[in-house]
């Protein structure tokens, strides 16, 4: 639930203030006794590093007693809060506004060592097990021999009963995160596993709220080891699973993913092309076959099992994993060439990436079945490779929104079962007819497209009320009002499934 507060208060600044108070209240006040824990192993003039210091709570109080502490967050909002904070506990803080990734392949971290603490609390929940190696391996590079690493985030719960509040809180915080505020929800990560990776000797370790809150302080008694990245083989599902897995993903995309990381198809050398993609099972199925017979890399980013055009508009797919994966892979030592091909669907991504990294970036196509000719032509792009909207896709698209309707319709279900089942029926009928005549209505969105035909049919009724009883009732004009606006979502829905119209597009 933290990423929520995170969110919140960097996007909606009047409401920033209220960001400890909420952390105090979702972990029962269990934050300040981490803080205080933490605080034991920090003394009077040591160097501290603070990464992704938030509103600077463990900053400050790190500062006042008498540490030399660097705080990095990548909020500006947060930022504001913890110099104000800094300044009203009259303690002096080098507050830093950047990522905690690296800042391109080769360098790492713009900001340099050594620390005798380096800190990250409420913090790793908000990136990628990859961003979060990537993050821990510079923390560590710059500890030095003797020193402590403070981690502390949400974790799986011990305590059954905690398990299950926390699970109905996590399903709360996906609905808000992903729903409402269009991002992905927080993650659980090894906290333990983590310093054992990197040589860190664990001294401590303490569990809060049923364990669902976790503290682990680690001391550097060994040089931190590079990250190690195992080459993958790729696996592909056939025979009767395969069909079953292919006709479910067909219907509906739900997230099944595959093992993010670096994959070998054919027998690859220093001077073999390298693509990028989503770990979503059926587009790296489609990447593979279309890569069949070729001698390359394949970097499956961790998009939690969306496909590259749903993850790259609800920023799973981003610049920051893919460069994390890049240098857990060491591939500027791998490969004799500096350039990767990015999926057409997610090539936003590639200013960030260029930045980032340094690499040449090189926008694939749209499609997978397309690789084999783009490769052909020299890595560049033709017109047939466009994006095409034919029948079967349209139909296609027609039965992933239709089986959103009864989800649309429950709240319907207040005026009871026949409500509910006559809009659910509607809105597959408007699924179908919002896909299949898509190009002959009106609007450049499902939204336009949806409330058109909301208003056609409610006109439609109207008309038929009007020319059997003359009179129109406050009972049906509220049917009518909620028919219209149930076809507005709807079409937002048609076009959140749809490859032709970007989901956060109103008109």
């Amino acid at each position: 639930m933290s990423l929520v507060s995170m969110i919140i208060a960097d996007r909606a600044a009047p409401f920033s203030r209220y960001y400890d108070l909420w952390m105090r209240i979702i972990t029962w006040g269990r934050d300040g006794q981490i803080r205080k824990a933490a605080l034991d192993h920090i003394q009077p003039g040591d160097r501290v590093l603070d990464v992704g210091c938030g509103t600077g709570s463990l900053a400050v109080l790190a500062a006042k007693r008498g540490a030399k502490v660097i705080a990095l967050d990548i909020s500006p909002h947060m930022l504001a809060l913890a110099r104000r904070k800094a300044d009203e506990h009259g303690v002096e803080v080098s507050f830093l506004e950047g990522q905690a990734h690296p800042q391109d392949s080769k360098r790492g971290m713009a900001v340099e060592g050594p620390f005798d603490v380096v800190a990250a609390t409420f913090t790793l929940s908000e990136i990628s097990p990859d961003e979060a190696e990537c993050v821990l391996f510079e923390m560590a590079s710059r500890l030095k021999m003797g020193g402590k690493m403070i981690l502390a985030d949400e974790s799986r719960p011990t305590n059954p009963l905690m398990r299950l509040f926390s699970g109905i809180q996590r399903a709360i915080a996906w609905f808000v995160t992903f729903v409402f505020l269009e991002e992905r929800p927080t993650r659980l990560h090894d906290l333990r596993g983590f310093c054992h990776q990197f040589n860190l000797e664990v001294v401590r370790e303490a569990r809060y709220l049923g364990g669902s809150l976790h503290l682990v302080v680690a001391e550097k008694r060994q040089e931190t080891p590079q990250i190690e990245g195992v080459i993958l083989e790729p696996l592909l599902h056939t025979g009767v699973k395969g069909l079953f897995i292919d006709a479910l993903l067909w219907a509906a995309p739900l997230p099944l993913a595959v093992k993010s990381g670096l994959y070998r198809l054919g027998e690859p050398k220093g001077g073999s092309p390298l693509f990028l993609t989503s770990n979503f099972y059926m587009t790296f199925k489609k990447v593979v076959e279309g890569l069949r017979g070729l001698d390359c890399y394949l970097l499956v980013e961790d998009t939690e099992g969306w496909n590259v055009w749903c993850a790259a508009d609800a920023g799973i797919f981003t610049a920051e994993k893919a460069a994390a994966l890049m240098r857990a892979y060491r591939l500027g030592d791998m490969l004799t060439h500096e350039t990767i091909v990015l999926p057409g669907l997610g090539s936003k991504i590639g200013s960030k990436l260029k930045q980032l990294t340094g690499w040449e970036v090189v926008k694939g196509p749209l499609y997978a079945r397309d690789l084999p000719g783009f490769i052909e032509r020299g890595y560049r792009l033709s017109k047939e490779m466009r994006l095409d909207y034919t029948l079967p896709a349209r139909l296609r698209v027609g039965v992933m929104s239709a089986l959103f309707s009864p989800l649309w319709a429950l709240p319907l279900l207040i005026e009871g079962w026949g409500y509910f089942w006559g809009f659910a029926l509607f809105g597959v009928l408007l699924s179908f007819f919002l896909s299949l005549f898509h190009y002959l209505l009106p609007g450049k969105t499902g939204v336009v497209k949806g409330g058109f035909m909301g208003l056609l049919v409610a006109l439609g009724l109207l008309g038929w009320r009007l020319a059997s009883t003359a009179t129109i009732d406050v009972g049906f004009g509220l049917f009518i009002l909620v028919l219209v606006l149930y076809s507005v979502l709807f079409g937002w829905n048609y076009q959140s499934v749809s490859p032709v119209i970007f989901w956060k597009r109103l008109f």
